[in-house]
């Protein structure tokens, strides 16, 4: 929850035992305190951490470039390579209104001398900026590993497929038509999802197993209140995509196999031969399949032969996606990126413990929160609204020529 909603949570909590509940200003000093302390605190030295960093773009100038780690010794003892919030830790916070190579590389440099001046490895996804800096960073460190996302290089093979397929882009049309269709409809409930705007083509099953679904619940009756005729009217043209509904469903079936097995066991030699072996004795239907399939391991491969033959490495972002997604339901997105963005120090890594929260509090004050804001992010989206924008009462909003 947000500072607020937690202030009032702590509101409704403290009547039961007659205590002044905290203002949820103060509840933000405490997120920024603990958040400074953890970026500052000295970590774990080892030669097997590996990095994983991602940009995050909201309102305005400002982006953020996150940068977690792990120790693949944790995950190897443990037996599961699926990583969780609680299974990395917060190395850097970087936010920047320019984001290039140069700024990419002094962030992992940053990041990298908290736990001994390299990483094992450093997985990351397609984009341009982290992956210049990675290649610079390596310059300089030619034993660490750059890894892409196993993710988004089959999504990759998938858009190879599917871009340029006249098919695909009629069913994307009938799609997007039905669903503004029945927006405002009682069928609204039945429309489809819309597109992502970002990865089109990453997990696509939301858009090819909607007319299963939708098949489905009306074979099972618990369509009947909608007349036939009506149901042909905005869901009909689904038959005409039948078979090539069939051959994408197969595809996005691949492609969840393939990330789900690298994400349970691992991207390794043993867990390549796995899924060349299972795929060899799956009855794959038509040449067009094949040809998927064989570019798909393809796309594992280019990843698992940067390996050595007996080595185990996690080859997925999806953490801090997520990571994002956690921290973007939090805060408000209009408000940009903010001094809340220490706040994913507070939901990632180990569960902190009562000494924890007490040592953080006791050697971060609220000026050194406040000046890491200061230094870092500078003013705000919703400090450029009040300069902006005058508002006291009584009289109009006017913009303010900077």
């Amino acid at each position: 929850m947000g500072c607020r909603k937690v202030a009032r949570v702590l509101e409704v909590i403290s009547e039961y035992f007659h205590l002044s509940p905290p203002h949820h200003t103060t509840i933000r000093q405490w997120v920024v305190r603990h958040g400074c302390y953890t970026l500052e605190s000295p970590m774990e030295q080892s030669n097997d951490w590996v990095a994983i960093g991602d940009l995050t773009i909201s309102l305005g100038k400002i982006k953020c470039l996150a940068i977690v780690g792990t120790k693949m010794s944790n995950l190897e003892k443990r037996g599961d390579f699926k990583l969780t919030h609680q299974d990395v830790e917060v190395l850097g916070l970087y936010p920047t209104e320019k984001s290039d190579g140069n700024f990419v590389k002094d962030a992992l440099k940053n990041s990298a001398a908290r736990i001994g001046g390299n990483f094992a490895a450093t997985i990351i996804d397609q984009g341009s900026d982290i992956k210049k800096g990675t290649e610079l960073f390596q310059n300089d460190h030619p034993e660490m590993k750059i890894l892409h996302d196993i993710s988004h290089k089959l999504s990759n093979v998938m858009k190879k497929r599917l871009k340029d397929d006249a098919t695909w882009a009629e069913y994307i049309k009938q799609l997007n038509m039905t669903r503004k269709r029945a927006y405002q409809t009682e069928l609204a409930a039945l429309m489809p999802a819309k597109q992502r705007e970002k990865a089109r083509f990453m997990q696509i099953g939301y858009l090819v197993n909607w007319p299963e679904r939708l098949t489905d619940s009306k074979a099972s009756g618990r369509l009947s209140s909608i007349q036939e005729e009506r149901y042909q009217d905005y869901f009909g043209w689904i038959n005409g995509f039948k078979s090539a509904l069939e051959e994408w469903g197969f595809m996005v079936g691949i492609v969840e196999m393939i990330n789900e097995t690298v994400r349970c066991l691992g991207l390794s030699n043993e867990v390549y031969s796995y899924l060349n072996t299972f795929f060899e004795e799956a009855p794959i239907k038509g040449e067009r399949l094949e040809i998927f399939v064989s570019e798909s391991l393809t796309a594992v491969w280019k990843e698992v032969e940067k390996l050595n033959e007996n080595e185990t490495m996690i080859s997925s972002t999806e953490v801090i996606e997520s990571i994002f997604g956690k921290y973007k339901a939090i805060n408000q997105v209009t408000q940009g990126i903010t001094g809340n963005v220490l706040g994913i120090c507070t939901f990632v890594g180990q569960k902190k413990t009562e000494q924890d929260i007490k040592k953080a509090m006791e050697n971060c004050s609220v000026k050194s929160g406040m000046k890491w804001i200061k230094d870092k992010i500078g003013m705000s989206i919703s400090s450029l609204r009040r300069k902006f924008l005058h508002n006291k009462k009584g009289q109009n909003l006017t913009v303010v020529e900077e």
